[in-house]
């Protein structure tokens, strides 16, 4: 039987208590979080950790199994609360650095490379920006907006999954994943529960319709998809051309339609995994169902009496 550790870091200071973890990490979210549930008293006694962390000091959340720890979350504190008797630490991972303002001005003709160096270069610390998307605005409009507040427009408009990676501020297409960062799940063996079902594309048709407002100040939309179809409508600003609006319906019938399982699966730290993962499914009495899935998000739960991971799948690749 294993035997669950954990190291957590917060500043200069290195946790001795703890009632639980939870990190979570999602393609469809900017930041990955983390919230840290420590006692409020101990031995009748009120924990004092105010004027020992603050906001914006570095964390670092390590655990694992018979003392094979490795990191879990990397990330800053953004927040001290009290809650139902609990001290509660919300965690950022370094998403958090991009909540710094902008200087207010209108860039004219730019793209999601140029958006995001604007962001990085706010943020200090060596970072840099790195997409192969390719999309661009006529005119893009800083109005007393963080860097935060830019990226977050930027994932709700394009469908993209935007993190940072060894100080790298990455922006891709929500389904774009690393061949060789692939979890392994076995119905039998390593996956505790599930909340799947079956799904086929002939079973449910979609009609994605997009709407944006050209350069030339013209409402403009694209349709995309099965007319009488289950409807999704998205809706953005500053497109330059209607491929563009084309090229936003497709991204959203990826992640659609598919033959596969929906839902999500449970496991424990083992494998390790994160949200743009595969997760690779095998199922003995279903060999036909075997398949490799897009992990769309993950949340780790940590405390004393063990660990778990759920994962929430998307499309089959």
């Amino acid at each position: 039987m294993y035997k669950i550790d954990w190291q957590i870091n917060i500043g200069a200071y290195r946790l001795g208590l703890l009632d639980s973890v939870s990190i979570h990490s999602s393609i469809e979210l900017l930041a990955d979080t983390a919230t840290i549930q420590l006692p409020a008293t101990v031995l009748n006694r009120a924990l004092e950790v105010e004027d020992k962390i603050k906001r914006g000091d570095g964390v670092h959340i390590r655990a694992g199994y018979d003392g094979n720890l490795r990191t879990e979350f990397k990330g800053f504190l953004n927040a001290i609360k009290m809650k139902e008797g609990s001290i509660v630490l919300e965690c950022e991972d370094a998403i958090f650095l991009t909540r710094k303002a902008l200087p207010n001005k209108t860039l004219k003709m730019t793209t999601i490379r140029g958006l995001l160096q604007e962001v990085v270069n706010v943020m200090g610390g060596g970072y840099t920006a790195r997409t192969n998307y390719e999309r661009g605005w006529d005119k893009f409009v800083f109005d007393s907006s963080t860097g935060y507040d830019v990226l977050k427009k930027i994932q709700e408009e394009c469908a993209l999954n935007i993190y940072i990676k060894d100080k790298t501020l990455i922006a891709e297409p929500r389904d774009a994943y690393d061949a060789n960062k692939i979890a392994q799940y076995d119905f039998a063996r390593n996956i505790e529960k599930n909340d799947l079902t079956y799904r086929r594309t002939d079973e449910k048709d979609f009609e994605v319709t997009v709407e944006g407002i050209t350069k030339d100040g013209k409402r403009k939309s694209v349709k995309i998809g099965t007319p009488h179809g289950d409807k999704r409508k998205i809706v953005i600003s500053g497109v330059i051309d209607e491929a563009a609006l084309r090229q936003r319906g497709q991204e959203e019938m990826k992640l659609l339609q598919y033959n596969g399982y929906e839902g999500s699966i449970t496991g424990w730290l083992l494998p390790y995994i994160e949200a743009g993962y595969g997760v690779k499914l095998h199922d003995g009495e279903y060999e036909t169902r075997n398949g490799t899935y897009h992990a769309v998000s993950v949340t780790t739960e940590i405390s004393a009496s063990g660990a778990s991971r759920k994962i929430q799948l998307g499309r089959k690749l």
